[in-house]
């Protein structure tokens, strides 16, 4: 079975007590992979929060936001490698959507790098559209795809 007992399942607003697992999480999931320093100075930003998803109380997933008058920006999201396939990165973002909501936001952005199919469709099936194009956006040179929701 694909999908992991939602029972066994926490989201929790993060904090510093998990920049270690975050930073793991990081690490494993990208080529150039965020600092830890990167982590904790959205921790010191107005209006930026970070959910993160528990099983059995360690940390296997996160995603990073900001939000503005009535948009919510997504800058990172990661499910460790080990529980990919297993419907967390919908049950996160399910999560970050309800939040957006309680902050009276209208639309979700993120970015997605045109390389990755597989996170492209997951957002396509969750309700994403494709926006524009981000020309060499990431560090390595790679292209973004802009994606959005409207709540």
């Amino acid at each position: 079975m694909n999908n992991l007992d939602l029972k066994s399942i926490d989201m929790i607003d993060l904090d510093k007590r998990y920049i270690a697992e975050i930073v793991d999480i990081e690490k494993k999931s990208f080529a150039h992979p965020w600092t830890k320093e990167s982590f904790l100075q959205i921790f010191e930003q107005k209006n930026y929060a970070g959910l993160g998803i528990l099983l059995r109380k360690k940390l296997i997933g996160y995603c990073f936001f900001y939000w503005a008058v009535d948009e919510l920006s997504i800058v990172n999201i990661a499910i460790d490698p080990d529980f990919r396939g297993k419907n967390m990165g919908t049950t996160l973002l399910a999560s970050v959507e309800d939040q957006a909501k309680k902050l009276h936001c209208q639309t979700i952005f993120l970015e997605v790098s045109v390389t990755n199919a597989t996170a492209q469709k997951l957002y396509q099936k969750l309700g994403y559209s494709k926006q524009a194009l981000r020309v060499g956006y990431y560090t390595d040179g790679k292209d973004a795809l802009v994606m959005r929701k409207k709540l």
